[in-house]
């Protein structure tokens, strides 16, 4: 089963919207005055993946909680999570803010 990010946080649409480019580096390559809004915009979605990799459950939980065959086996969660940053500001991005 192949997993995007946005089936969690946003809609089937929202690939669409983001660049295949769009990379966050650090928090000081995109300083703004909602930065903390941001951030618990970012903590609601990371929470949702928190809860379907520990809810055993739940359809998703396999597949985010199998391993990956990159470097030492990592489970995709982790690469999953690594694009919360990404998704959330290429979609602001799109919404005129």
């Amino acid at each position: 089963m192949d997993i995007q990010i946005y089936q969690i946080a946003f809609s089937a649409e929202t690939p669409a919207q983001v660049e295949s480019g769009y990379r966050v580096l650090d928090n000081l390559a995109n300083p703004r005055p909602d930065w903390r809004e941001f951030w618990q915009s970012w903590l609601k979605v990371y929470e949702k993946l928190f809860n379907i990799c520990e809810n055993t459950d739940l359809p998703l939980n396999q597949s985010l909680t199998a391993t990956t065959s990159y470097g030492d086996s990592f489970q995709r969660k982790v690469f999953l999570s690594e694009q919360i940053a990404s998704l959330l500001l290429a979609k602001e991005s799109h919404s005129g803010r």
